[in-house]
């Protein structure tokens, strides 16, 4: 995964760089200190979608991640801007080309076996954008309890304010067409970036299909980057903001209830002080 926030974002490619026929899957993957997991993660595509252009986008590791990738012969792009959310711009701007898009954490968490299910519907015509569908393997530290609790409180949110989005709002394994690419300009510096995409094809009206795929435990000597508290909230803001601009109504609706609440319970409160 990539750590979250910061300003714009610029891609630059490594040097050495060479051109290729172009490929109809590109593969893009965020990197922030994920040097550890590569190895396996680039021999996993290669041998799970050996036709595709493998790119590692790396968003400032510390770690050599960049050096590794290229070692391994993976093309590596630069993005100066620290956020996931700056990744995936620089992902929807620089590959557009390509006519299938996939986007995969660097971490080793998801499976790149699943691929060929994940890019089906798009190859077929039935989605603009599929979602891996995370089912946490029975292995210590898949899903830690208090992700399980996050995810579940974000999409009861979501589902208020947006409306029924895919069944894993915050997946990170995801696959684009190239209309959805080139329609959506995503905006989310951060982890909220995730969130963002399931708000505009909830409102566009781009059809999205889910996935169901293992997630893993992340491989060993990496760590997230999500703090659930602070990236909880700036995903619930990004909601309110993308709710205020398409759904107006179901704010105010909320508003109104709360405020009927509030004042009934203000009302038995003062009923109960007068019996007593």
């Amino acid at each position: 995964m990539v750590s979250s926030d910061a300003d714009a974002s610029a891609t630059a490619p490594l040097t050495g760089s060479v051109s290729r026929p172009l490929a109809e899957i590109v593969v893009g993957i965020p990197c922030y200190n994920e040097a550890p997991a590569l190895p396996a993660v680039v021999a996993e595509w290669r041998a799970a979608l050996p036709e595709a252009r493998l790119i590692v986008f790396d968003n400032n590791s510390t770690d050599g991640t960049a050096e590794v990738a290229h070692a391994l012969g993976v093309e590596v792009r630069f993005v100066a801007a620290q956020g996931k959310g700056h990744v995936v711009q620089a992902m929807f701007r620089d590959l557009l080309d390509h006519p299938i898009l996939v986007m995969v954490d660097g971490d080793g968490t998801y499976p790149a076996s699943e691929a060929v299910r994940l890019v089906e519907p798009i190859r077929a015509g039935r989605a603009d954008m599929t979602v891996g569908a995370r089912r946490p393997v029975d292995e210590l530290g898949a899903m830690a309890p208090t992700r399980r609790v996050g995810n579940l409180l974000i999409r009861a949110a979501f589902r208020v304010l947006i409306g029924p989005g895919a069944s894993d709002l915050l997946s990170g394994y995801r696959a684009f067409n190239q209309a959805f690419r080139r329609a959506i300009q995503p905006r989310s510096p951060g982890f909220a970036i995730e969130t963002e995409l399931a708000a505009e094809a909830v409102t566009g009206g781009w059809r999205v299909e889910s996935v169901p795929v293992p997630y893993h435990p992340r491989a060993a000597g990496t760590v997230s980057k999500l703090n659930a508290v602070r990236d909880g909230l700036r995903i619930l803001a990004r909601m309110i903001q993308h709710t205020w601009k398409h759904r107006p109504h179901r704010l105010l609706f909320l508003g109104l209830m709360t405020l009927a609440l509030v004042s009934a319970a203000i009302e038995v409160a003062a009923l109960v002080r007068t019996v007593w």
